[in-house]
C-alpha cells in the first residue's frame, strides 16, 4: 500500500510540475522571451492590488522600436525576428527579478517596475538606452541602428490602470516625435 501511495504521489507531483511548465509557456512570448499580452491582466491585477493595499507605487515604461516597419521591408522577416528577440533580451537584462517585461504587440513592450518611483523609472530608462547604445556598437545587423522611444509613468492607484497606460503611451509618442 505504501508503495502504491508513493507512486501516486510521485505521479501527482510530476503532473503538477508539467502543468506549471505548460502554464508558464502560455504566458511567455516565445520569440522575445518576455511575458505576453495574456499575462498582463493576471500579473498586473495582482500588482495593482498590492499597490492599493500597501500604498506602494508601480512605474510603467512603454517601449517602442522606432521605424520598425522599415526593418521588415528593408531587411526581411528573419532580421525583424532577430531584432525583436534582441530587444526582449535587452529589456530582461535591464530589469530586476521583481519587475515585469511584457510584449504588447509587434514592436511595443511594457515594463512594470515594482516599488519604484519616477526617478527610479528614469534610471531604468537610462540603463535601457545605455544597453541599446552598446548593442548598436556591436550590432549583429549591418547598416541598422536600434532606436527606442520610451514613455515613463508612475502608477500610485490615484488613476485607473487604463489611464496610467494611456499616459505612458502618450509620453512614448511624444518622445518618438522628438
Amino acid at each position: 500500500e505504501q508503495i502504491k501511495v508513493r507512486r501516486l504521489r510521485g505521479k501527482s507531483v510530476i503532473e503538477a510540475v508539467n502543468f506549471e511548465l505548460v502554464y508558464a509557456r502560455l504566458l511567455v512570448d516565445p520569440l522575445t522571451v518576455v511575458l505576453n499580452r495574456s499575462a498582463i491582466e493576471e500579473v498586473l491585477n495582482r500588482e495593482i492590488k498590492r499597490v492599493l493595499r500597501s500604498k506602494a507605487t508601480l512605474v510603467f515604461l512603454h517601449v517602442d522600436i522606432d521605424n520598425f516597419d522599415e526593418v521588415n521591408s528593408r531587411l526581411g522577416h528573419r532580421t525583424r525576428d532577430l531584432i525583436l528577440a534582441e530587444v526582449g533580451g535587452l529589456l530582461n537584462q535591464t530589469i530586476r527579478g521583481s519587475d515585469y517585461a511584457f510584449r504588447l504587440g509587434d514592436d511595443e513592450f511594457l515594463i512594470a517596475l515594482a516599488d519604484t518611483d519616477a526617478p527610479g523609472g528614469e534610471n531604468v530608462k537610462k540603463r535601457i538606452n545605455q544597453r541599446r547604445a552598446a548593442w548598436n556598437e556591436h550590432s549583429p545587423v549591418p547598416n541598422y541602428a536600434l532606436s527606442l522611444s520610451i514613455g515613463v509613468q508612475v502608477f500610485d492607484g490615484k488613476q485607473s490602470f487604463d489611464q496610467a497606460l494611456a499616459e505612458t503611451d502618450s509620453k512614448m509618442v511624444a518622445e518618438k516625435k522628438r
